[in-house]
């Protein structure tokens, strides 16, 4: 039966299927194509990958041999440069050095008669007449340098002259012009060829620029194969960390299952095809359809554009992966061509770097033999300096040489005086038996004069420039007395300052290895007079244990320099109200903090200068400590500006810093320059002991406590703090001040009453023939290594023990290597003296001091006698009790800030504290990540609170905040709390 007029016509929808298949068809076969053509092309990268990771290999270890190259040259470099460098620290050790030397020249001062022509009838030290031989002519040069005068001399022609005309010759000392102005004085270094040191350093400067020069040709290598290397590593093509392999395959799979899938879909169609083509068939042969058959073959029809849809996104799908691939394709491409083009460039760079290799060879060999010229350039200056050592050393030897003379030539006048004085007596006034027997005096020690003249010159003389005491090399061999008639003549000896004789002979006391004579004092006299001495005159002054004059001269024999430059001028100063700065600004700069400084007057032109600074906390009931430096002789600015004070000096001494751990943190602290003369006091001298010293503090300390300003003080605890020195000082200002205070107990005395409650010394010289052998056991045995070889620590126990040795003698010998910190602060100080009221320049030690106390024997005086005074008093039987409870007790570590920095022991109110890493003048330094002064703070805080050193051990915190109370000793309370502080390197 036929269709039903409303449904599609069977001839339509088998055109719609056919036209369905053929485009199915299409797609299916454009999808195989581009499958095939994919794998293909995955075939192309896998091939790509593999060239690409190789060469990129290839660049990797031409870049490691670039970076090799690279290093080396930077690492030749580098050790070029370290060489330069300790070459120019060798130069500016050395040049440093020279220029000391040459300043030192500059500052010694050349008296005008070292240099300036002499009087037409002398020379500029005289000729001696000599029978002995060979002859010079006047004015002729001999071999040793020195040249002939055109007079012949001979001091005991003078000296008969002298007193046959009833006259004495004039001290040169005494001479007109004896005190010229200085300022017009030539200076050793006016001697010296400054423009042949010039032409050194300029030469030296010349070469070491041609170093920097040569170095300068390979400068740029390093940076420019860093450089190339950077780049190159930038442009290198970030290749996947997984092989494409995994890639291709995922999308050639992809591809598969996409193809299988259209696969399906184009045989569905297929087989739709069929059906309807059969359909038509048969309904062209009459077959008639069912409404439900002709509704299914609609319903298959109506799904083919869905089919039809799928199949074209498939082929969309098959082309995408495709595209993946070839742009995969063309990166491998380009980056095969990139690391092509990088290899050339590797290439060129491989040419260019042996031409780099071998001119840092060059500059290598070229810098090495300049190097090698230029310490020669050191050796140079090594010399220089070495022969203006010798020069300056030479110039201070003649000047003791020439006061040796002067000594030799009175001592010879004195015998020839006598002699004549005796012959006189035994003749009768007749002038030929005198002439005669004058005539035929030989003194045998000429002799010995003239090899102690022989060997200065032969030491020394090659040393002295040829315009500086040309005569210095005279040595005669005979005196002779000239006829009754002759000229008074003499050897002349230039005018010689008394201060710079002084000074030098106590530098020679510092430096060289003598005999041990019996005091530091009497080796200063040693220096000065132990020279060859004739036997007649060795009667009249007594030789004691071989020097001359012993230990019987007193100081009042010698012209020391009284030097003390007033800058102010005033009329005589007597007892009276101090005279003082207040609150000044200049050292202590803490909102609020009282400072004073100025002149206590305690007697007729005696002013002793301090400085008070008041606590920075609590001032009214605060403690007061005295300061005072050692010696003796030496300010006690040293103390305050670098060491404790509120300020310290900077290491450029240019100025000062305010110091967090001053001493006057909870203390007020008064320093003192004592005695008379030292620092800033001036005023007539008189003091040669310590306990002469300590009178004159007691009379300051009254006059102090009677002004208003300061007498709210005297009530409060004191305490004296000292070092050095002041292990004299210490026990003695302490000992005098307990005894006073007795006295005025008793009614004996009027005055006012000192609170002391604390004695510090640190490092203290107390009893020096208990202490000297320590030096010989700590250069031994010490935290380091032997200072000296064990032969020479034997010879010293040896020198020490032996009969009449240096225990009897006692013998100093100083460091040759004095430590330069803290820094100087000579300069500092002269720069604030008008704000500060000071009256005088500063030293920082006075000679005239030093020596007092030495020649009155103060220095070897054991002051420990005095110690224990203090350490007994208001106690019975303390002695025993302590010395037998302190020998008990072991050393225990000292901490401060929770880190060790000592060790101490303590017995009753007496601590014994050593202090790690600290030098001479214990505040001063720091040690671990202490601060510095932050140690010698913590012991001075603990101390004046009357707490036991111990009580650092259990603080937590390193405040010293805690208040003032006294202690109770381990077996007794003393009166006084003694700690006793070393330093311990």
């Amino acid at each position: 039966m036929s269709s039903p007029p409303d449904q599609p016509h069977l001839f339509s929808l088998v055109l719609e299927s056919k036209k369905a298949l053929q485009h199915g068809e299409q797609l299916c076969s454009r999808a195989h194509a581009i499958s095939n053509a994919s794998a293909n092309t995955s075939i192309d990268i896998v091939a790509l990958d593999a060239r690409v990771r190789w060469v990129t290999e290839a660049v990797g270890e031409q870049l490691k041999l670039v970076a090799s190259v690279a290093k080396s040259i930077e690492e030749k470099r580098a050790h070029m440069g370290k060489q330069v460098l300790d070459w120019d620290k060798q130069r500016t050790k050395h040049s440093d050095a020279l220029d000391n030397v040459l300043e030192s020249l500059g500052a010694q001062l050349v008296p005008p008669d070292f240099h300036q022509s002499a009087s037409a009838d002398s020379s500029l030290f005289g000729s001696q007449h000599s029978d002995q031989g060979p002859s010079h002519h006047p004015g002729e040069r001999r071999a040793n340098g020195s040249v002939v005068s055109a007079v012949s001399h001979s001091p005991s022609s003078t000296l008969r002259g002298g007193f046959r005309n009833g006259r004495q010759d004039v001290k040169e000392n005494e001479r007109p012009d004896a005190e010229a102005d200085k300022r017009i004085w030539k200076t050793l270094r006016d001697f010296v060829d400054d423009q042949a040191i010039e032409d050194i350093l300029e030469s030296m400067e010349n070469d070491r620029l041609g170093i920097d020069y040569i170095m300068s040709k390979t400068d740029e290598y390093p940076e420019t194969l860093a450089t190339a290397i950077e780049s190159i590593r930038e442009s290198l093509p970030a290749l996947p960390d997984d092989p494409p392999m995994k890639f291709t395959e995922e999308l050639l799979a992809e591809q598969d299952t996409i193809v299988t899938t259209m696969a399906a879909h184009l045989e569905s169609l297929t087989s739709h095809y069929g059906q309807m083509s059969n359909a038509l068939q048969e309904s062209e042969a009459g077959e008639a359809f069912s409404d439900e058959d002709i509704d299914e073959m609609n319903r298959d029809t109506d799904e083919l554009p869905s089919i039809m849809a799928e199949l074209g996104v498939s082929a969309d799908a098959i082309e995408d992966c495709h595209e993946k691939l070839l742009a995969a394709k063309e990166t491998y491409q380009t980056h095969l061509s990139l690391l092509t083009h990088t290899l050339d460039d590797l290439d060129e760079l491989g040419d260019i770097m042996p031409e780099m290799l071998q001119t840092q060879e060059m500059a290598e060999t070229k810098c090495e033999e300049e190097l090698n010229g230029l310490q020669n350039h050191l050796s140079t200056l090594e010399h220089l300096r070495e022969r203006f050592v010798s020069y300056q050393t030479a110039f201070n030897k003649l000047i003791l040489e020439l006061a040796r003379r002067r000594q030799y030539r009175e001592a010879a006048e004195n015998i020839v005086r006598g002699m004549m004085v005796q012959l006189e007596a035994m003749t009768e006034g007749g002038p030929a038996l005198l002439l005669a027997a004058l005539t035929h005096v030989e003194l045998s020690t000429s002799v010995e004069e003239s090899q102690v003249r022989s060997h200065f010159n032969s030491e020394y003389g090659g040393h002295l420039p040829e315009d500086i005491c040309l005569c210095v090399g005279n040595a005669p061999t005979r005196w002779e007395v000239l006829p009754l008639s002759g000229d008074p003549l003499s050897e002349f000896l230039p005018v010689i300052d008394t201060e710079l004789v002084t000074v030098l002979a106590y530098n020679e006391l510092r430096s060289l290895s003598l005999p041990p004579p019996w005091s530091l004092a009497m080796r200063l006299l040693y220096f000065l007079f132990a020279f060859p001495v004739i036997g007649t005159l060795a009667g009249q002054v007594p030789v004691i244990n071989g020097i001359f004059g012993g230990g019987s001269m007193a100081p009042e024999k010698f012209d020391y320099p009284k030097k003390p430059v007033l800058l102010a001028t005033s009329n005589a100063t007597s007892p009276g109200p101090i005279r003082m700065v207040e609150n000044s600004g200049i050292c202590e700069t803490t909102p609020n903090v009282y400072q004073a400084s100025g002149y206590v007057d305690i007697a007729t032109n005696q002013s002793i200068w301090f400085w008070f600074f008041a606590s920075r906390q609590n001032p009214d009931t605060a403690p007061l400590a005295l300061w005072f430096n050692g010696g003796p002789g030496s300010s006690s600015m040293i103390g305050l500006f670098q060491e404790h004070g509120p300020c310290r000096i900077t290491n450029d001494s240019s100025s000062v810093t305010l110091n967090p751990y001053s001493w006057n943190n909870e203390a007020n602290v008064l320093y003192i320059d004592q005695p008379v003369g030292v620092g800033f006091s001036h005023g007539n001298s008189s003091v040669g002991t310590s306990q002469q010293a300590a009178s004159d503090i007691w009379t300051f300390m009254q006059l102090f406590f009677n002004d208003n300003r300061f007498s709210k003080y005297q009530k409060n605890d004191l305490a004296i703090w000292t070092e050095s020195y002041g292990g004299h000082y210490g026990p003695i200002f302490a000992a005098h001040f307990l005894s006073q205070n007795a006295n005025i107990a008793s009614g004996s005395l009027q005055g006012t009453p000192l609170n002391l409650k604390v004695l510090g010394i640190g490092n203290g010289l107390t009893d020096p023939l208990v202490q000297y052998p320590g030096y010989a056991v700590y250069a031994a045995s010490n935290p380091y290594h032997p200072l000296v070889s064990s032969s020479v620590i034997d010879a010293a126990n040896k020198a020490w023990t032996d009969t009449n040795g240096c225990k009897d003698q006692v013998y100093y010998v100083p460091t040759k290597s004095p430590d330069p910190y803290p820094p100087n602060i000579t300069s500092y100080l002269g720069t604030i003296g008008s704000k500060i009221g000071v009256e005088k320049t500063w030293e920082e030690s006075n000679l005239e001091v030093y020596a007092s106390f030495t020649f009155a024997g103060d220095w070897m005086r054991n002051a420990r006698p005095y110690l224990e005074t203090v350490i007994n008093a208001g106690v019975d039987a303390l002695s025993t009790n302590l010395t037998s409870t302190y020998s008990k007790q072991q050393f225990t570590p000292w901490m401060v800030a929770g880190q060790p920095a000592g060790q101490y022991k303590e017995a009753g109110t007496f601590s014994y504290l050593r202090v790690f890493g600290a030098g001479h003048e214990v505040p001063a330094y720091k040690y671990g990540t202490l601060e510095t002064g932050q140690a010698a703070a913590k012991m001075f805080t603990t101390v004046m609170a009357g707490q036991s050193l111990a009580t650092t051990n259990t603080t937590t915190s390193d405040s010293s905040a805690s208040s003032f109370k006294f202690w109770t000793s381990l077996c007794v309370t003393s009166v006084i709390g003694i700690v006793y502080y070393n330093s311990f390197l």
